[in-house]
């Protein structure tokens, strides 16, 4: 998640302010990546919990932070996030695991925002043992859920939203979860 929110902040395209991080990455890694991601590229972090409460204090937060140019990482989400994560499922993680180039979809390639088999556990890999390939698939190039992801575009600004693409025929990633940008847009609009 740290490199997927790194590339972010490196598209000229993209304008962010801070980031509201993730609560569930952030039981499992811990506060040190983000801590990183607030000092090297001088923005305003908040791990947050999924409870209206969490997410309303986190961005009052950040809009303290954004007007008193504080650039940090604060924690809101301390009964579950430790500022060294869980030591337990890290070793457990990367003894088994090591970080790789991945597709985010609508986003594409990051370098080191996936995890791969280590070689010592390639024999686990059911695409190595059972020969098979993932098919790639193409985004449709009408979607403009990447866009919408980085908040480049609004939903309405994509040419498929509310017409071709709604809940119950999903186009792109935006609309397939209740939790996406444009599923919900649709449905608060």
């Amino acid at each position: 998640m740290p490199e997927a929110m790194k590339s972010l902040v490196l598209n000229p395209q993209v304008k962010i302010d801070a980031f509201l991080c993730p609560g569930h990455v952030a039981t499992i890694i811990g506060e040190e990546p983000f801590i990183n991601l607030s000092k090297e590229y001088n923005t305003p972090l908040v791990i947050c919990g999924f409870e209206a409460n969490d997410i309303l204090a986190s961005i009052l937060k950040l809009i303290e932070m954004k007007e008193n140019s504080c650039s940090t990482l604060e924690n809101f989400y301390g009964r579950l996030v430790k500022k060294e994560g869980n030591i337990e499922a890290l070793k457990m993680l990367y003894e088994v695991f090591e970080p790789t180039e991945s597709i985010w979809r609508g986003i594409g390639k990051i370098d080191n925002a996936g995890l791969k088999l280590k070689d010592k556990y390639i024999n686990f890999d059911i695409l190595t043992n059972l020969n098979m390939n993932i098919i790639e698939t193409k985004d449709n190039k009408g979607c403009s859920c990447g866009e919408i992801l980085m908040g480049i575009k609004e939903p309405i600004q994509c040419k498929l939203f509310g017409s071709t693409c709604t809940p119950l025929n999903p186009i792109g990633p935006c609309m397939v979860s209740e939790e996406g940008a444009c599923a919900s847009f649709y449905k608060y609009r």
